[in-house]
């Protein structure tokens, strides 16, 4: 619709195109976690997004654009305050596991970001019925807290434990 492309504009969300006039996101003014690593086995996926995550913090707090696709991972994938990871949609960019433990861990940022959670959209975090109860596919949570976290258009899917879980957080 015209407003949600208008709000996706204003925040920066998308960009728009000199050429079509079409809005797209920026992938020029983000990471491509892509260019962070191979993706050959779900050790090495998980190393590209670390990476990817890390660049980011050090960039100043840039976003981490995922494109489409299945990225499988086989341990826990933190996301500190101060990324942003931006996926193509809920049902084009997934991020799966099968380990019995978190997929996706958001914690409190450090430094300038220090109290911030992670913002996460536009993706689909993917589990395994037989991971194990361990498994939770989002966890918010740290032993202090973190504000504005932000998850927004995002599907979490068949986890063995949990879906969802929120400790000490603050929106």
């Amino acid at each position: 619709s015209k407003r949600k492309n208008y709000l996706m504009a204003k925040y920066k969300l998308l960009a728009q195109d000199a050429t079509t006039g079409q809005l797209k996101y920026p992938e020029s003014q983000w990471l491509n976690v892509k260019d962070f690593g191979t993706f050959t086995s779900p050790t090495t996926t998980l190393t590209a997004f670390n990476n990817a995550i890390t660049a980011g913090l050090a960039a100043g707090g840039q976003t981490v654009y995922i494109p489409s696709g299945t990225y499988e991972i086989d341990d826990v994938l933190i996301v500190p305050g101060g990324v942003t990871l931006v996926g193509d949609g809920e049902d084009k960019t997934i991020i799966y596991s099968q380990a019995n433990a978190r997929i996706l861990n958001l914690v409190e940022g450090s430094g300038a970001y220090v109290t911030l959670g992670p913002k996460i959209r536009n993706l689909q975090v993917k589990g395994s019925k037989t991971a194990g109860t361990n498994q939770i596919g989002i966890a918010a949570d740290d032993d202090l807290y973190m504000a504005f976290t932000d998850v927004s258009n995002v599907r979490v899917v068949t986890c063995g434990g949990h879906g969802v879980y929120i400790g000490n957080t603050f929106s």
